[in-house]
């Protein structure tokens, strides 16, 4: 859980601070000095490195640094893809919240939490998320006709809004 709260902290102030950076780019003042020239300062260094950084990201060609660094780029991406899209931020909340069922050992009460946030929303990629997981829950279970249920009734409430 400890490692789950760094990376989400790192990667909001690594988004931040990206961001911050991203909207300030400013025209830069003209160097008073020789020195000033020669050698950008090790902040304009980060600065650039930062952006660079943050594009690769947004991009999904983010480097592999280790397992923290990996973990930040990731924070990145899914924060640049909620931000814009509230199907995939309740998408993004239901599978943490499902880590924690899983982590406190309440994996019965999941069906019934996703069948309670199944009623309270229309959203086609929410309900189909809901569905799947709920289907996959039941199969793991051993109960294969609920599985089949959950998928048909999913597909049926697609097809029905195409037409």
């Amino acid at each position: 859980m400890r490692t789950f709260l760094t990376v989400t902290l790192s990667a909001l102030l690594l988004g931040a601070g990206a961001m911050t950076l991203a909207g300030a780019q400013q025209p830069a003042a003209q160097p008073t000095s020789a020195a000033a020239t020669a050698a950008p300062s090790a902040a304009t260094e980060r600065r650039a490195q930062m952006r660079e950084r943050l594009a690769q990201c947004e991009q999904g060609r983010g480097k592999a640094q280790g397992g923290r660094q990996r973990g930040a780029d990731r924070g990145v991406r899914i924060l640049a893809e909620i931000r814009d899209n509230p199907s995939l931020a309740v998408v993004y909340d239901l599978r943490a919240i499902e880590r924690l069922y899983r982590r406190q050992n309440r994996e019965a009460e999941l069906p019934e939490f996703l069948r309670g946030q199944l009623t309270k929303t229309g959203d086609t990629t929410v309900r189909t998320y809901i569905h799947h997981r709920l289907a996959q829950i039941a199969a793991r279970s051993g109960d294969e006709q609920v599985a089949l249920s959950q998928l048909t009734q999913s597909l049926n409430e697609n097809l029905g809004k195409l037409r």
